[in-house]
């Protein structure tokens, strides 16, 4: 049996343990941006509580902006959606996550010898950024937020999200930080190639696999998909459509018939290129996959 069906302009959610549906006239409701938060926890069924929580606690970074990275920032619980609380977030973290994430953007960045955080007068957090290079007779390199290139900055954000996915063990603070380790929330990174060097893509797709927080990625890159194993990329690759009714749909790219037989001879992104998107969504329908 259904446990939610938007039908004819009516909504219909299973309630607790299926055992009673409430019945919804769409044209009553005060619709909020997701058919999610129409509905009151009292009411729904188990499953879709928790799904309501998850998507409650997802923490969307789709507008992450170099330049909003470079601000300054006061106190934080996360580093906002474009980043402009970085300098703040970083600040409040425990040592011991600070000591990782300046440990794996050395990976990334050799010349890196740490990164530290200031307070300044009014509370406002300053990021700064040292390196060191072997034909400077190892004299530090010190830079400030607003002059650190758009791709490390962009990097020790995602780190500070993975970092902290991996960080349950650390004794945390009361208050700012903790809020942003909710056992269930997921992180979303939208286009997350963007202004990040090429060369770095492949540490950065082995860093979020081995994540334990869930990762949601959104891209048009084949370049982060060739960085996926095969049977990750059969698990892990969803294509989202609009069907020929509009309604949007989803389905395991590699489910399909064309893409699937092409991952036998080809590697994820090259399969990607090498396929007409376009007719994907016919494909799915053919076969039933995401609905017809």
């Amino acid at each position: 049996s259904d446990v939610l069906r938007i039908d004819e302009q009516r909504l219909v959610v299973a309630g607790p343990a299926g055992e009673k549906h409430f019945d919804y006239a769409l044209s009553g409701l005060q619709y909020q941006g997701s058919t999610l938060s129409l509905l009151k926890p009292e009411i729904l069924h188990e499953g879709l509580h928790a799904l309501k929580e998850l998507a409650g606690n997802l923490r969307s970074l789709d507008m992450l902006s170099p330049h909003s990275m470079r601000r300054r920032a006061k106190d934080a619980d996360d580093i906002g959606y474009g980043g402009e609380r970085l300098s703040a977030y970083l600040h409040a973290l425990p040592k011991a996550a600070k000591d990782e994430i300046a440990a794996t953007l050395r990976d990334f960045y050799p010349q890196v010898q740490d990164w530290t955080t200031t307070a300044l007068r009014a509370g406002w957090k300053d990021l700064r950024v040292t390196e060191v290079y072997r034909d400077a007779n190892q004299r530090p390199l010190d830079t400030r937020a607003r002059q650190i290139n758009d791709g490390m900055l962009r990097v020790l954000a995602v780190l500070s999200q993975i970092a902290m996915s991996e960080s349950a063990h650390f004794s945390l603070p009361t208050g700012a930080v903790r809020t942003s380790l909710r056992q269930k929330s997921c992180v979303l990174f939208d286009e997350i190639e963007n202004g990040i060097n090429p060369e770095l893509m492949q540490k950065l797709v082995a860093l979020m696999l081995k994540a334990s927080r869930q990762i949601i990625v959104t891209t048009h890159s084949p370049l982060i998909l060739n960085y996926l194993p095969d049977d990750v990329a059969r698990e892990a690759v969803l294509l989202l459509f609009r069907n020929s009714q509009g309604h949007t749909k989803v389905v395991r790219l590699f489910d399909l018939p064309t893409p699937s037989h092409k991952l036998t001879l080809l590697g994820p992104g090259e399969v990607f290129v090498d396929t007409n998107l376009v007719d994907l969504p016919f494909e799915a329908a053919l076969v039933g996959a995401g609905g017809a």
